[in-house]
C-alpha cells in the first residue's frame, strides 16, 4: 500500500518519557559509526554505500527509480471509492472539536482515489482513506518532520491528526460544509471548501508544460544542508504565474524526498541537468520520493497558477546505514537541535528481525516505515525503541526528531 507521505508522525512533540522499558537484547555492541552526510556549502550527499547490499550483506533487488510514492490517484495507492462524492475534493478546517482554529496557517484535507493528504499547520501529512456511503475512515497517517516552535500550533496539529484517526463517518451540510464524525455521531472536524485558485490538488492550471533542464545551473539557487543534517527548508513568494528553481547535487542510487506547501497550490517539477525527468509536474501532486538514477545536479522547480503563493519546500536526502561485512549491527551518533530531525535509510530482507534502540530514552521521537508505505513505528507513543519482523525486502526509512530540548543521541540498529 502506497501512502501520500510516510515520513513521520507529529515530530516535534517528543521529549517526554514514554514509560516504556528498553526491551531485552537492545544493549548492543558498537559496530562502528557510519559517515554523516557532509555539511559543505554545496553539499554532495554521498555516503559511499552499495545500495544493492542490505545491512546483513545480502544482495537485494534494485529499488525503483524516480517516483516511488505519489498522491496522483492512479488507482494503486489506496482503497477509497473513486465514485465517492469526496473523491477529488479539497477542504480547509474551520473547527476542531467545536473550537476555532488558531494561527494564520490553513489546516487542510484532500481526497484522491483512496489517498488523503493535507497540511496540519506545522507539517504536511498523508494516509489512506476508505469511503462507502456516509462511512469514512483514515489509516496509516504519517507526516513530515518540520516542527513549529509555537507549542499551541503543535498541539493543534496533534489534535487534528488524532481526530482524523477517530473518524468513522461524515456528512455534508446544507451550506456545503464537510463534517467528520466519530462512532457516536459527534462532530470532530468541520471543513469548508478550499479556495486556492487551482482546479485540482497538483496546482495544474490547465496549461501544457514540459520539463526541460535549466540552461545554466550555476545561475540557480543551490540547496545547502547545515552541517550534520539531512534536510533543508526553502521558503519564498511567487507572483501569479511565477516560478522558482533550485539545484542540488545528488549521487546515483540515493533517495531524495521533496514536500511542498501549501498543498495543491503549486506545480513541482524535478529534472536532472542532463534532462532526465523525475517529476513532470503534470498531475503528480505536491510530494515526491524517489531514487535518483545518476550522479548529477538535479533541478527542483515550483511554479504557481493564477494566484500568488507564499511557499515552503522541504528537501531531504537520508543518510544510509550499512554494516561492516559479517556484522549484524551498527551504532550511529548524532546531535539534534530543538525541533530538528535526522533521517536514515537501510536495506533489509523480508522476515528479518530488526531492533532499534535510541538513547537517552524519551528524548527523541522514532518513526520507521518501508518505502512501500508500511508503517512500523508511527512516533505516536511507541518510545525510543522498536523491535519487530520486517514484512518486505526493501529499503526502510528511520527518522529521529527532537522536542523542545536539544539532544546528543546514540542510535543502535541490529538486523538478524
Amino acid at each position: 500500500m502506497l501512502i501520500f507521505l510516510l515520513v513521520a508522525l507529529l515530530a516535534a512533540c517528543g521529549g517526554e518519557e514514554t514509560g516504556m522499558d528498553t526491551p531485552a537484547g537492545t544493549d548492543m555492541p558498537d559496530a562502528g559509526v557510519t559517515d554523516s552526510i557532509p555539511g559543505t556549502a554545496e553539499i554532495t550527499p554521498t555516503l559511499g554505500i552499495d545500495p544493492t547490499i542490505d545491512a546483513g550483506g545480502t544482495e537485494v533487488p534494485p529499488a525503483t527509480n524516480a517516483t516511488v510514492v505519489n498522491n496522483n490517484g492512479d488507482g494503486e495507492n489506496g482503497n477509497g471509492d473513486a465514485t465517492s462524492e469526496l473523491n477529488g475534493t479539497s477542504w480547509t478546517l474551520v473547527s476542531l472539536e467545536g473550537e476555532s482554529i488558531v494561527g494564520d496557517t490553513d489546516l487542510t484535507l484532500m481526497f484522491d482515489d483512496g489517498v488523503a493528504g493535507g497540511a496540519g499547520g506545522c507539517n504536511q501529512f498523508g494516509g489512506v482513506y476508505e469511503a462507502s456511503g456516509s462511512d469514512l475512515t483514515f489509516s496509516d497517517i504519517v507526516s513530515t518532520l518540520i516542527a513549529c516552535e509555537d507549542q499551541d500550533l503543535m498541539d493543534q496539529e496533534t489534535a487534528y491528526l488524532s481526530a482524523l484517526q477517530e473518524v468513522t463517518g461524515y456528512q455534508m451540510t446544507d451550506d456545503d460544509r464537510l463534517v467528520l464524525q466519530d462512532a457516536a455521531g459527534n462532530a470532530l472536524l468541520e471543513f469548508e471548501a478550499a479556495a486556492n485558485g487551482t482546479s485540482n490538488d497538483n496546482g495544474d492550471t490547465g496549461e501544457t508544460e514540459t520539463t526541460t533542464p535549466e540552461a545554466n545551473v550555476d545561475d540557480l539557487e543551490r540547496v545547502t544542508f547545515a552541517p550534520g543534517t539531512t534536510s533543508a527548508v526553502l521558503q519564498g513568494n511567487l507572483a501569479p504565474g511565477g516560478s522558482q528553481a533550485y539545484v542540488l547535487n545528488i549521487q546515483a542510487d540515493q533517495w531524495v524526498e521533496v514536500v511542498t506547501s501549501p498543498v495543491g497550490a503549486m506545480r513541482l517539477t524535478i529534472a536532472g541537468e542532463d534532462g532526465t525527468v523525475l517529476r513532470s509536474g503534470m498531475g503528480e501532486g505536491s510530494f515526491f520520493r524517489g531514487m535518483v538514477p545518476t550522479t548529477q545536479d538535479y533541478i527542483f522547480r515550483v511554479s504557481t497558477g493564477s494566484e500568488a503563493v507564499t511557499y515552503s519546500m522541504n528537501v531531504m536526502v537520508p543518510e544510509r546505514i550499512s554494516f561492516d561485512p559479517g556484522s549484524t549491527s551498527d551504532t550511529v551518533q548524532g546531535s539534534l537541535a530543538p525541533f530538528a530531525a535526522h533521517h536514515y535509510v537501510f536495506s533489509a530482507q523480508a522476515g528479518q528481525e530488526v531492533f532499534v534502540d535510541v538513547s537517552p530514552p524519551g528524548m527523541t521521537r522514532l518513526t520507521l516505515f518501508g518505502v512501500d508505505g508500511t508503517v512500523l513505528a508511527s512516533g505516536m507513543g511507541e518510545g525510543s525503541w522498536f523491535t519487530g519482523e520486517l514484512p518486505e525486502t526493501q529499503d526502510y526509512f528511520l527518522n529521529l526528531s527532537a522536542g523542545e530540548q536539544a539532544v546528543d543521541y546514540e542510535l543502535t540498529l541490529t538486523i538478524e
